[in-house]
């Protein structure tokens, strides 16, 4: 008896101190930080002329999230390692551009420095990682060089987006980017547009599509039947079948758009064969731009937040992502 009077004391006791240590980690004028993952976000800052504004601190920049401000918790503007997956697309369409695609991209891989990192994916109706991140360039551009048709129909660039995502670019420090090369006749198999943009929403990862060719669409109207049977078994007239075509086409643009904005990337639209251009406009944002981090608010209401960051010079231009999607912070 006195046994369990003396255990039910010192039970007493310790309830009484874990409150008293609970009051105190908690005090009630101290702010609980809900979500606790640090979201950082990639800016670009330039002038009117588009050249890169180097030189500003973090005083320069004012974060709100939904119009309110936050703290930035983080700020780097050091030229930080690169890693960039250079996203080819072979598909059948890609045939007249492939050879200069090829020439542009190892190029591009010249002017990484030591500390920079490449990989080299193709995707037609599949993907194909034709080399894993290294700093040789000599296996980066030999990997460019073997990137060819395979045959596989399709042309499943979100699917093999969300897997350089997810996947690609698990446990890699440093600035991250994707430039996807297509013509940007697309479609993904697995993964739709809004789990893509979802998931790019909530990285770091800069995407920078490039569109080459005219998007000519061609279509042979005389060739179709009366009736066109779709993909998931209904009939439609040819005329309706070409005005499908035609609204997809520019759903496809709209949405490699889309891309650029979501993650403070940009779309580069390569008219012409000249996508050294191209390459090496990325090239100097990427090794010049400044990365903000702060700590989101959790909304609760499963609404995607928006950002916006300004800067307290006139003559400056920003561009970074405007929402974030949130990671829970028990993921």
């Amino acid at each position: 008896m006195k046994y369990l009077k003396l255990i039910s004391a010192v039970l007493f006791a310790l309830t009484i101190f874990v409150s008293a240590a609970i009051a105190q980690t908690f005090d009630k004028d101290e702010p609980i930080k809900i979500n606790t993952v640090l979201v950082n976000i990639p800016v670009i800052a330039s002038d009117r002329q588009g050249r890169y504004v180097a030189g500003l601190k973090k005083e320069n920049f004012t974060l709100t999230q939904d119009g309110e401000r936050q703290e930035i918790e983080f700020f780097a503007d050091e030229k930080a390692p690169m890693n960039v997956v250079i996203l080819i697309d072979v598909s059948g369409s890609t045939v007249p551009f492939l050879g200069d695609i090829k020439s542009a991209a190892r190029d591009f891989v010249k002017i990484f420095r030591p500390e920079d990192q490449g990989m080299i994916v193709t995707f037609d109706g599949a993907m194909k990682t034709l080399q894993e991140f290294t700093s040789d360039q000599k296996k980066l551009s030999k990997a460019i060089n073997n990137a060819s048709l395979y045959g596989v129909p399709g042309s499943n660039m979100q699917d093999a987006m969300y897997e350089i995502a997810t996947r690609g670019f698990a446990g890699v420090q440093g600035r991250k980017a994707i430039i996807v090369l297509t013509d940007g006749f697309v479609r993904g198999r697995i993964v739709s547009d809004k789990a893509l943009l979802d998931t790019l929403s909530a990285s770091d990862i800069l995407v920078y599509p490039i569109l080459f060719g005219k998007r000519e669409i061609r279509i042979d109207v005389d060739r179709l039947p009366k009736m066109v049977r779709t993909h998931d078994g209904l009939e439609i007239t040819r005329e309706e079948a070409v005005k499908r075509i035609i609204e997809d086409a520019n759903a496809q643009l709209r949405y490699m758009y889309a891309l650029g904005i979501v993650t403070g990337g940009k779309l580069i639209e390569s008219k012409s064969h000249d996508f050294k251009a191209s390459f090496q406009n990325i090239a100097d944002e990427l090794k010049n731009q400044y990365l903000i981090g702060f700590y989101p608010q959790l909304t609760g209401s499963g609404k995607i937040p928006s950002i916006a960051l300004k800067v307290d010079q006139t003559d400056v231009v920003l561009r970074s992502k405007r929402s974030i999607k949130l990671k829970s912070s028990s993921n």
